[in-house]
């Protein structure tokens, strides 16, 4: 039990090493749009694995329970579940606030694209993310 707690731990330590490289593109000037699609990859497989450890280890600890209590109540199994939760709950907290970098990131974006449409006086780009054909031509003198 105790090794399978320890490797929850590490797996949320990578996780919170991972959300802090997260971070740092996010508050970079020019975002690197591929490095920020592999770190978000990583992330949603730690994530992944943590939450499968989560459900495996409530079945697993209910057995323990009813098989063998004390071992269930181990003194460093229950010191490790509490440092797993803490650090847990830290992961949950700087991946919220990622999202709001996120979050702000596209608000500026969408401002700016607005802008832009403003000053041209038309839609410079279609729905479909594609340059808009439809502008003011002027016709050659004749």
């Amino acid at each position: 039990m105790l090794a399978r707690l320890q490797a929850q731990a590490e797996r949320i330590e990578r996780l919170l090493a991972l959300l802090d490289d997260e971070r740092a593109q996010l508050a970079r000037g020019q975002v690197d749009g591929e490095a920020l699609e592999q770190l978000t990859t990583h992330k949603q497989a730690l994530l992944d694995a943590v939450a499968a450890f989560e459900h495996d280890h409530h079945d697993a600890l209910a057995r323990i329970e009813r098989a063998a209590p004390a071992a269930a109540d181990d003194d460093d199994c229950r010191a490790l579940r509490r440092h797993i939760r803490t650090r847990a709950r830290e992961a949950a907290r700087r991946n919220r606030l990622n999202g709001e970098l996120i979050q702000i990131r596209m608000t500026s974006n969408q401002r700016l694209l607005n802008d832009l449409q403003t000053l041209a006086g038309k839609d410079l780009y279609g729905p479909d993310g594609r340059a808009s054909s439809g502008g003011q031509h002027t016709s050659p003198p004749a």
